[in-house]
């Protein structure tokens, strides 16, 4: 589901594969400094959200969470880590305007979340 509105961050569909490696930088890291103060949505659900990207395995969990009053899922690392290319710049500029302070990602919040314990052979996170 593709959502660009005020309320919500990353609600996007990549059509490209994720990249090799994930793009790690200071957007990033204030992504995973606001993800790290999330608050789970009152709700679950029974399914989850798929990566759209051509090839991409990962899968989030069965929540939304809020970030800075904004909803977004456990793909949103994925997506701005490992599709850049295709995330809009208004999402960008959202991510820029959380208040949390940025934080080095760990291995486990770039992959063990959004792949629900699935392993990615491909992931590129051995380098880091």
């Amino acid at each position: 589901m593709i959502n660009l509105d005020a309320d919500h961050l990353l609600f996007i569909e990549p059509t490209g594969a994720p990249s090799a490696t994930p793009t790690i930088d200071h957007t990033t890291r204030k992504l995973v400094g606001a993800w790290r103060a999330r608050r789970a949505s009152d709700y679950a659900y029974g399914g989850f959200h798929e990566c759209t990207g051509e090839g991409c395995r990962a899968v989030s969990d069965d929540s939304d969470y809020w970030i800075d009053g904004l909803m977004t899922n456990s793909l949103a690392l994925h997506y701005l880590a490992f599709h850049r290319s295709e995330v809009p710049q208004s999402e960008l500029a959202k991510i820029a305007a959380l208040t949390a302070a940025p934080a080095e990602p760990t291995e486990e919040e770039l992959t063990t979340d959004v792949l629900n314990g699935y392993e990615d052979e491909d992931s590129g996170l051995d380098d880091l």
